[in-house]
């Protein structure tokens, strides 16, 4: 005899009824409130079955109950050591009895509903599963104890029977549920998209506005950066011009003594007076535009003319005539020195204006890639605003649509 035979039953197939009539006065409902109406047609319909399903339960329980002093009565057996492999017997009965009772303590649900039902029978089909496969486990209970065996078997094959007959009543409206949900998930979705659409609107006025702002500025910062450079360029340029014959002046001064001051270097005893003619000789400039450059320079030239006079630089007459009058002509040429330096501070100043003018143009540079960035998101915006603009409204009529079909009523979705 096989233990714990469970098949489950095939759902009748039921006879289509015709179809009511749907009421012609439009159901006006805002989304919230269609909801709620939703949930109250879905419970109409489930209620359906709860009387039956309850009846079923309480059978259920009832069979549990007996079962459960089926197992009480066969717990209190004692296995009799006379029997062939009593210690089997013994450690699969201790076995059964620590799995299978906590199984059956299933109750009743406090309240009926269809996730009620739902999980009252997963349960109950979850303890009947589990308990066959301990009797399984322990198949040599049935050879030791066949009669007893025999009893929970028949309890529970009673048990799969009602839960079978739940199963149908839970079948029987499965598909009911599906449908009102899926129109709540259609609900939740418009819900979704009417909340992009708002946001979609939000963005595309702010880039919008962003673009108006940024051209704005552009344009300010072109006008600007156009005659900051012209005009920074333009000045850099008359500085350069001043500075460097300013140097002209020096270099010209300078160079035609610079063989009478490399012989005039090989001479000097003094160290400040060699070093100095080397800084002289090695840059002009940079020697004059030092602290008291120009006063030291002619210092040496008076040296310089000193050493000439007495034959030590050269000893041509004509030669060194000409040199002192190079001496002479340096000495009293007015060198400018202060205005040179004037003129590098301010070529400085200018150089760092060129520079802000640099910044200007990344800055415009910076700007005309926002401002194309802002234009490109308004029109990706807009894009995305137009399909949602056309998607919502197909999606409400599908809704009330099937909203409609589900109660048996006319639906209007009011914005």
């Amino acid at each position: 005899m096989g233990f714990f035979d469970y098949f489950l039953g095939k759902k009748k197939e039921s006879s289509p009824a015709s179809a009511p009539q749907p009421e012609t006065k439009p159901l006006e409902l805002s989304f919230s409130e269609l909801e709620e109406f939703l949930d109250k047609e879905k419970e109409k319909s489930l209620a359906e079955i709860y009387p039956s399903s309850s009846e079923l339960i309480q059978e259920i329980l009832g069979e549990i109950h007996s079962l459960a002093a089926v197992l009480k009565d066969f717990e209190q057996k004692e296995v009799r050591k006379d029997m062939d492999h009593y210690r089997i017997a013994i450690q699969m009965k201790e076995n059964f009895f620590k799995r299978v009772p906590a199984l059956l303590e299933i109750k009743a649900p406090e309240t009926i509903s269809f996730d009620s039902l739902v999980h009252f029978h997963s349960r109950l089909f979850h303890s009947i599963a589990s308990i066959t496969k301990i009797t399984s486990d322990n198949r040599y209970l049935i050879a030791f104890f066949g009669s007893d065996m025999d009893r929970i078997g028949k309890s529970m094959k009673s048990l799969a029977s009602l839960n079978d007959e739940l199963k149908k009543e839970i079948d029987s409206k499965a598909s009911v549920v599906q449908e009102f949900n899926s129109v709540k998930d259609h609900l939740h979705e418009i819900r979704n998209l009417e909340y992009e659409l708002e946001v979609s609107e939000k963005n595309k006025f702010k880039f919008e506005q962003e673009a108006v702002v940024l051209e704005k500025e552009k344009k300010e910062l072109e006008t600007e950066l156009i005659e900051n450079k012209q005009k920074a360029e333009a000045e850099l340029a008359a500085l350069e011009r001043d500075v460097s014959s300013t140097k002209d002046v020096f270099i010209s001064v300078v160079s035609p003594l610079e063989r009478p001051l490399r012989k005039f270097e090989r001479i000097c005893l003094e160290k400040e007076q060699l070093n100095a003619v080397k800084k002289l000789l090695d840059s002009p400039v940079d020697f004059l535009l030092s602290e008291n450059g120009e006063k030291a320079f002619k210092a040496l030239l008076e040296k310089l003319k000193k050493a000439v006079d007495a034959d030590f630089i050269e000893k041509d007459t004509r030669v060194r005539e000409k040199i002192l009058q190079h001496i002479e002509r340096a000495i009293s040429t007015e060198l400018s020195v202060e205005k040179l330096r004037q003129s590098l501070d301010e070529r400085r100043r200018k150089h760092a204006a060129v520079e802000g003018v640099k910044r200007q143009e990344m800055q415009l540079a910076d700007l005309g890639k926002r401002l194309e960035s802002a234009l490109v998101s308004s029109k990706e915006v807009e894009k995305k605003t137009a399909l949602l603009k056309e998607e919502i409204p197909t999606k409400l009529k599908l809704i009330e649509e099937e909203a409609g079909r589900l109660s048996n009523r006319v639906i209007h979705i009011r914005s």
